[in-house]
């Protein structure tokens, strides 16, 4: 029985892996996204880091996040909105509520021997695969980003009053991908999650 239950945990390991690959971007041949360029919001974006092959053989990574951002910027736990281009297309918009460090962090945990162990998101594993691959055809993928206005409310409840900081990435990286939707007809390539609540 044991050794059923081993072989078919297998065969869904590698099923999932196949559909995530189908999701990933393995050459921009056929990309036509939207050019950083010409979105209507590129003004208030600047440009965080460049994603790197990583050439230092004491990690296990093969890719790298080089911020071109001050290091405490860069550290500070606050939220942003963020985009990945590649070859200035924007392939992917996002968004963080614990910084830009954390977030790309998060992406490295996205190797393929996590995946296979099912130890890592489905989106990290994508994001990972992709860049990995796409840097390694030589291509050129950057990371820009706008830093969100942190907002408090004061909340009353058990008897105390507190001031709550107020989480919004998840309303303005929904307006992002809409205006780019209204700019493309559909989302990028890498962005298939938006909030519907704030969808007009």
């Amino acid at each position: 029985m044991e050794a059923i239950t081993e072989t078919l945990a297998n065969i869904s390991i590698v099923a999932n892996a196949d559909s995530n690959d189908k999701r990933c971007v393995l050459s921009m041949e056929d990309v036509e996204e939207l050019l950083f360029d010409d979105f209507t919001h590129k003004n208030s974006f600047i440009k965080v880091c460049d994603v790197v092959m990583d050439d230092n053989t004491n990690r296990k990574t093969t890719i790298k996040f080089a911020p071109v951002i001050g290091k405490d910027e860069w550290k500070e736990h606050c939220e942003w909105v963020y985009m990945f281009t590649c070859d200035k297309r924007i392939l992917k918009i996002g968004g963080t509520r614990t910084g830009l460090l954390k977030r790309t962090q998060s992406y490295l945990c996205g190797r393929p021997e996590f995946r296979a162990k099912g130890t890592c998101s489905t989106t990290n594993y994508v994001i990972y695969k992709s860049f990995n691959t796409l840097l390694c055809a030589g291509h050129s993928i950057e990371m820009w980003a706008y830093r969100l206005q942190q907002h408090t409310i004061e909340v009353e409840d058990f008897g105390m009053k507190l001031c709550i900081p107020v989480q919004t990435f998840h309303v303005f990286e929904t307006k992002m991908l809409e205006e780019y939707k209204n700019q493309k007809g559909k989302y990028p390539v890498l962005s298939s999650n938006a909030d519907k609540r704030f969808i007009d």
